[in-house]
């Protein structure tokens, strides 16, 4: 199916009946199979004598997707809103026509390069991470952590938050952690543990995750440290240390002043630091399935497209550290660690709130004057 399809027919290619009516497996304008639509109207004919409110539909047209074992609904503008009645009528229609989703593409702008179902599953699989939801999975999880690394290696960890409005005033439902050496990923349930989740010692240690995100020696990395650390200080009194903001590493790279910040997506890929399905598969869970509704990270349980796209946060960002790395001298990579703690600690100000700075106290925009920036350049880029 093409985007720009100019068919202009609005009904069924295959029954003829009113798109929002047509339930083929097959693409309403230009009748290509592979394709599966399920949109308000399609939904209503067939559930219409269960008796359900629908206030929240969205009149966007929206997508089944199953796993095999449950089965939701995404909506452009308002997606995961559904009524557990409705799913499980869903699954009850769904599995009479399993055989036809093993083999739909899913498309129109929520999952957009995913192939099949069974496609999207073995990515979860291989996305593997480690929900820590209890006490108890925040004691195993600091236990793996402390006792590594066990041949001397340094051991860097990865980190980023997903929340509400993330910040001071906002709400902070996950943290994502990722350590260089055993490659695992831990999915923190900071809304479920609260200040348990930092308190919590390990097994047979008094090292808790406060400690190791206070703790200058150990480095850690982020992109864009601003709103975690504003959340993270003024919900739990963490403040950040050994933190390498690995957004300032990109813009150290430039040779001219440059007053926008760079984007993490575009930065992952711009870079070129990842192989083709390195590549393919970043880009696929950065498609804000949630429709950039961050308060779906406040649902119980998260959908697995947004645990996805959470692990994805943090999954290749030691692989872009290290390629911008390589381009910056021992003096730019400097100049990247004093910004970000100096930005850490703006964080904790009262009357700090994001992209606004006095001129005397942002690191970037008191180091990096148009004219001073582009001079020394030399002194930051590692031309060799």
């Amino acid at each position: 199916m093409q985007d720009d399809c100019d068919c202009g027919d609005d009904t069924c290619a295959v029954c003829d009946q009113p798109e929002s009516f047509c339930s083929c497996p097959r693409c309403h304008i230009c009748g290509e199979e592979g394709y599966y639509y399920l949109t308000p109207g399609r939904l209503l004919q067939q559930v219409d004598t269960l008796g359900i409110e629908y206030d929240n539909w969205s009149p966007r047209p929206v997508v089944v997707y199953s796993n095999f074992e449950e089965h939701y609904l995404f909506a452009i503008r308002k997606p995961f809103i559904i009524y557990q009645d409705i799913k499980n009528k869903i699954k009850s229609v769904l599995e009479s026509q399993l055989d036809v989703l093993r083999s739909s593409r899913l498309y129109k702008g929520i999952i957009k390069s995913i192939n099949t179902v069974k496609f999207l599953r073995e990515l979860e699989h291989e996305a593997s991470h480690t929900n820590v939801t209890t006490k108890n999975g925040v004691r195993k999880m600091l236990t793996e952590l402390v006792k590594l690394p066990a041949d001397g290696q340094s051991m860097v960890l990865s980190f980023d938050c997903e929340g509400d409005n993330l910040g001071r005033n906002g709400t902070t439902c996950y943290l994502q952690i990722r350590d260089n050496v055993a490659e695992r990923i831990y999915l923190v349930d900071l809304l479920t543990l609260g200040q348990k989740a930092w308190s919590t010692p390990a097994q047979g240690s008094a090292t808790t995750l406060q400690d190791i995100f206070q703790n200058p020696k150990l480095v850690k990395l982020i992109f864009d440290v601003r709103s975690d650390s504003d959340a993270l200080y003024n919900h739990y009194g963490i403040k950040l240390a050994g933190v390498l903001d690995v957004q300032y590493l990109k813009m150290l790279c430039y040779r001219y002043y440059c007053d926008r910040r760079p984007g993490y997506n575009r930065t992952m890929i711009d870079s070129d630091c990842l192989d083709n399905d390195q590549e393919t598969e970043f880009a696929r869970y950065k498609q804000y399935p949630f429709g950039r509704d961050y308060s779906r990270f406040m649902d119980r349980p998260l959908p697995p497209i947004l645990k996805l796209y959470a692990v994805n946060d943090v999954r290749f960002l030691h692989v872009l550290a290290a390629h911008l790395k390589e381009h910056l001298t021992a003096k730019g990579l400097d100049f990247a660690y004093e910004w970000t703690d100096k930005e850490i600690k703006w964080t904790w100000e009262e009357d700090y709130y994001e992209d606004h700075y006095p001129t005397d106290d942002d690191p970037y925009a008191r180091a990096c004057t148009k004219d001073s920036f582009s001079r020394c350049w030399k002194e930051r880029i590692n031309t060799t």
